[in-house]
């Protein structure tokens, strides 16, 4: 019985189109898993929102509190709750609201400035 020997390159070629075809499968892959990649951070930041609901008031505490303290890394904070609180409120409609104490929470942090 004679076995049948490859020369290097048909190894090659074969390993070639096994890696092509790999390469094939993981693009398809990727395609479709795509769409819920790019679904699950905004399903997450949905999430977020609506643990925020019914503790509006006390975030704009907090936001008052963190620009009170007049330190940049503070009122990167207050920041944050602010677009959190934003965000919330338009998924709520109650941007009206929202633009009313973002202005207040300003006219503050201007008071605190001086």
């Amino acid at each position: 019985m004679m076995s049948e020997y490859q020369t290097v390159a048909e190894l090659l070629r074969k390993a070639e189109s096994a890696a092509c075809a790999w390469r094939s499968v993981e693009a398809e892959e990727a395609v479709k898993e795509r769409p819920q990649r790019e679904r699950e951070p905004a399903v997450a930041r949905a999430m977020h929102l609506d643990t925020l609901r019914g503790r509006e008031p006390a975030l704009w505490r907090q936001v008052n509190d963190l620009i009170a303290t007049k330190h940049p890394k503070r009122c990167s904070e207050a920041v944050e709750f602010l677009v959190d609180l934003q965000d919330h409120a338009d998924r709520a409609a109650r941007q009206g609201r929202i633009m009313m104490e973002t202005s207040v929470a300003a006219s503050r942090s201007r008071e605190y400035a001086v």
